[in-house]
């Protein structure tokens, strides 16, 4: 029986697999979380409730009490991969016994929504109102979704021109971006995905002008919007901080001061990330200014 639990695990665990990579992105990717995270739930809940309570839920508005065995599939009919199905056939013509490992599956399902539900703030209304930042979708931007986040973050919003920007959304959303800016927008996911970064579109955005004034064209919208680009969709980031300063602080050199060499060695490795560092090319000045570095500190030190 063994075996078939590692079949059922290899089947169902890529259900997981494209949330995670979202939420552990290195660009703003906020406003991408809410939806990705509802559509999880609703893929989960598609492996072992019955069908017709999920177009209910759909079209209705009902809510599904999924923990309530009559609002699941038979045993049969729950999601458990074509490969796990075929093992447990052979069990069964065996005469072993299945009802366990059903019941098993049926509680995977059910404690995994229930984990979602309650690990992920899927009613947060910075997660529902930050999907103003998606250009792909801007016919679904609200002005309402603008309000919010001055309400919220009016103080380092500092002036915004309330009165505007409707004028400014309405003018976005007959505005196309040129090719040519898409184009250099674009990044390479984990899984070879090409896609634009909201914050290099936003940046352009917020330089274009009016041709008959020069005035900026989306200047009250792009500040909130750039704003929103800045807050964490996870806490990715600060884990690859904390294993990147674990891997050069370690036993062999535990003397690397925290406000000084760790610091620095810190500073670099984020502003290089993406690039190997046998790939970086110094200019001249820095070349200069390490040599003097190291003609100093061979002066101070020569004596020790």
């Amino acid at each position: 029986m063994t075996e078939t639990y590692l079949f059922f695990f290899q089947a169902v665990l890529p259900l997981f697999t494209r949330p995670n990579m979202l939420l552990q992105r290195e660009d703003p990717s906020i406003h991408l979380v809410h939806e990705s995270l509802q559509d999880l739930i609703q893929r989960l809940l598609t492996k072992f409730v019955q069908l017709k309570l999920l177009m209910a839920q759909k079209f209705e508005g009902t809510e599904i009490d999924y923990l309530d065995w009559s609002c699941q599939v038979e045993d049969r009919e729950l999601y458990i991969g074509m490969s796990t199905r075929s093992l447990l056939r052979k069990l069964e013509d065996d005469g072993q016994p299945v009802a366990m490992f059903y019941r098993g599956v049926c509680s995977f399902w059910e404690t995994a929504v229930t984990k979602l539900k309650k690990t992920f703030l899927l009613n947060d209304d910075v997660l529902k109102n930050a999907r103003l930042i998606d250009l792909f979708n801007k016919e679904e931007i609200k002005v309402s979704q603008f309000e919010y986040f001055v309400d919220r973050f009016g103080s380092l919003l500092g002036d915004i021109n309330l009165e505007k920007i409707h004028d400014e959304l309405m003018d976005l959303l007959l505005f196309t971006i040129p090719e040519k800016q898409m184009i250099l927008s674009q990044v390479s996911g984990d899984n070879q995905e090409i896609y634009s970064r909201v914050d290099s579109l936003w940046g352009y955005l917020s330089t274009v002008r009016q041709r008959d004034n020069n005035a900026l064209r989306f200047q009250n919208i792009c500040k909130v919007a750039l704003l929103v680009a800045t807050l964490p969709h996870s806490n990715a980031s600060s884990e690859r901080i904390f294993s990147m300063v674990n891997k050069n602080n370690t036993k062999f050199r535990p003397s690397l001061k925290t406000d000084g060499t760790l610091d620095s060695l810190m500073t670099i490795k984020c502003q290089m990330l993406d690039t190997p560092c046998y790939m970086v090319q110094p200019t001249d000045e820095l070349l200069t200014e390490a040599k003097k570095a190291t003609r100093l500190y061979n002066q101070q030190h020569k004596n020790v």
